[in-house]
């Protein structure tokens, strides 16, 4: 007998269109190559997995590449390999962030991070992913958790708790392996809707289920209690793949499971070469809380830029000093390093980091800085949309913040339906990078020697010296997007007017348009407008913070700052100050422990900002609204449109 149940309950969409017909349509056939690995996978995963990888290394279709992968990491994390897993999904992610796989991708880190901890965050992740884009066995997973968790919530009578039932064991059939265990589990859920001969004579409690119980007696305080179901789990749960979060339980419970919801563990590289960037992270942080007069006590840690050291004084802050939650670090490989901590540890961290994929490792890591991606988005916001640029050429640093940049940059574009014509890396330590703007103006193409031949010989008809005719640039864009810094822009901007683009206020003959240089936050210092001249005139950027700001939220952090300190505050003090902030707000409600803090966090709205940065998103990332910045003839000033850009007024309008 199937162990399907069946009630009348609506449709849930839960990501999938409302006119997709039947209540349980299965995707739509795989590839071949998937087909076949999952077959294998009845008899041998091992086998099954090491065909997909092969694929991954050697096959030949790149759009195939993100799905193979998508079920390679699904069958690892059925065999409980979640590292190896977790390794495929991240890769979906941060390589194919628009392939139809990373939903899957994302759904399947979901569920490993929800097998952990529960998460609200990770939780809604599951409604979200459509279930064409997941994996059957993911999909029954998906549901058989979210069933668990409704019954929790509304008890054995809930119909949605049922559905998401229902739902989990329609996906598991054909899957013999998977079908057994999701049959078990849901029997032992809700014993009086799976048929007694569809059970599996081996039944008991989810180890996930086991882990809350562990928690909910640390919550309680009851640390005998908690041990004992600590033991219980590691008798009944061996070969569990939660282990490292049972460890972390049980040293919680040996050392008395401190919490202070008023201390919180800073992690920031305060010695080293970071050390003037971390200190000014510091000092905002220290002037939003003398600010707020916030009862809060920061516990300051020095990193040195080193992993192993963030890792030690994590532990050290988590089961000594008991801390509520983590403000940093700041490095990646260190923010990677504590977020895996974090997780394992059940404490939440916000982190400084730029990094892509950091708050895509687990439910317990927020991030509070400025990632490029946002960017990005504020400044086509502004280039594509009000200035109705449609065109990119891109002229990055041949490093990995100008490469990473530049992805995302024409990603994005792409994604508005916007072209990039031209994209040239320069080398970032070149004194003269003159070489690299002819590439740009495809002046050194083969294609266009015919074209210098025949400009010489007309210049040599009317009498002009041809060795001094050199090759106009070819403009077939509308803006160059350069991701560099404030001192190294200027270089950028000499070559390209050498080359004779028409840029800032310089035009190489009356007839030229002027094209628009166009960049990031790392413009925003008055050094751009100095040494860059004539130049950079109308270029603009985007950046989170600025001493022009009008408001008197933005005027009194400002100038408190600059009277405490000494010197006016920069965008590491700016967002520093917003964090501190949003960390006071969650901290101000009372939570009772770093389950609560977590989800007090995702729901902060931050009144005032000074770097725009209210709440975070479902992806616990910090929105923020950007500025935009133009550099006029007095320095860099706030972009604000002319008079002729502003929609016409009604005739009774003043």
């Amino acid at each position: 007998m199937k162990p399907r149940i069946h009630h009348l309950i609506p449709l849930l969409l839960l990501g999938a269109s409302s006119a997709e017909a039947g209540l349980f349509k299965r995707p739509s056939k795989e590839p071949v190559i998937v087909e076949r690995a999952l077959d294998l996978d009845h008899s041998d995963r091992d086998a099954a997995i090491e065909m997909l990888e092969r694929y991954i290394s050697t096959g030949q279709d790149a759009d195939l590449k993100p799905t193979v992968r998508l079920h390679a990491g699904e069958l690892l994390r059925l065999g409980g390999e979640l590292g190896h897993a977790e390794e495929h999904f991240r890769a979906i992610k941060e390589r194919h962030p628009r392939h139809p796989s990373s939903e899957g991708a994302t759904l399947g880190l979901a569920l490993i991070a929800l097998e952990t901890s529960q998460s609200g965050n990770a939780r809604a992740t599951l409604k979200l992913v459509g279930e064409n884009r997941a994996p059957d066995t993911m999909n029954a997973d998906r549901y058989r958790m979210l069933a668990i968790l409704e019954l929790d919530e509304a008890g054995q009578e809930s119909k949605e708790a049922l559905y998401f039932a229902d739902r989990a064991l329609a996906f598991s059939e054909g899957h013999p392996q998977e079908s057994r265990r999701i049959v078990s589990e849901i029997a032992a859920y809700f014993p009086n809707v799976v048929p007694s001969d569809a059970v599996p004579a081996v039944t008991g409690p989810a180890d996930v289920h086991a882990l809350e119980q562990i928690r909910g007696a640390l919550r309680n305080g009851q640390l005998d209690n908690a041990l004992q179901l600590l033991e219980r789990f590691e008798a009944n749960h061996s070969d569990s793949p939660y282990a490292s979060t049972a460890e972390w339980m049980r040293r919680k419970i040996e050392a008395g499971n401190p919490w202070n919801p008023r201390k919180v563990g800073v992690l920031l590289p305060l010695t080293g070469q970071l050390a003037p960037a971390g200190n000014q992270i510091r000092a905002g942080l220290e002037q939003a809380i003398a600010d707020r007069h916030s009862s809060i006590e920061l516990v300051f840690t020095d990193t040195a830029g080193d992993p192993e050291t963030a890792v030690a004084a994590t532990e050290a802050l988590l089961l000594q000093q008991g801390v509520s939650m983590l403000i940093g670090p700041l490095l990646k490989e260190v923010s990677f390093a504590v977020s895996d901590v974090a997780q394992a540890a059940e404490i939440p961290m916000l982190s400084f980091s730029q990094s892509a994929g950091l708050t895509e490792r687990g439910e317990w890591t927020f991030r509070g800085g400025i990632t490029k991606s946002h960017q990005i988005q504020a400044l086509l916001d502004h280039a594509m949309g009000t200035a109705g640029l449609l065109r990119f050429a891109i002229l990055a640093p041949d490093n990995a913040y100008g490469r990473d940049a530049a992805l995302e940059f024409e990603t994005q574009v792409l994604e508005r339906e916007g072209t990039i014509t031209r994209t040239v890396f320069y080398d970032p330590a070149a004194p003269d990078i003159r070489e690299f703007a002819k590439d740009l103006g495809q002046k050194l193409d083969e294609s266009r020697q015919r074209e210098l031949r025949l400009l010489r010989k007309e210049a040599e008809e009317e009498g002009r010296d041809p060795h001094k005719v050199v090759l106009p640039p070819v403009v077939d864009f509308d803006g160059i997007f350069v991701p560099d810094g404030a001192t190294r822009v200027p270089t950028v901007a000499s070559a390209l007017a050498y080359e004779e683009f028409a840029i800032g206020r310089f035009r190489p003959t009356d007839k030229d348009k002027p094209v628009p240089l166009l960049g990031l936050n790392g413009w925003n210092d008055p050094r751009l407008a100095r040494q860059g001249g004539r130049y950079v005139l109308d270029s603009y950027f985007v950046d989170a913070f600025t001493l022009l700001g009008e408001s008197t939220a933005h005027q009194k952090f400002v100038e408190g700052f600059s009277e405490s300190q000494g010197r006016p505050p920069g965008i590491f003090e700016a967002i520093a100050y917003d964090v501190a902030s949003v960390v006071d707000v969650a901290l101000s409600i009372g939570p009772e422990n770093r389950s609560a803090l977590r989800e007090a966090l995702a729901g902060v709205n931050l009144n005032t900002p000074v770097t725009g940065g209210s709440q975070f998103d479902e992806s616990r990332e910090l929105m923020r609204d950007f500025t935009v910045f133009t550099v006029g003839d007095e320095g860099i000033e706030i972009w604000r449109p002319e008079e002729d850009d502003l929609p016409p007024t009604s005739p009774d309008q003043p």
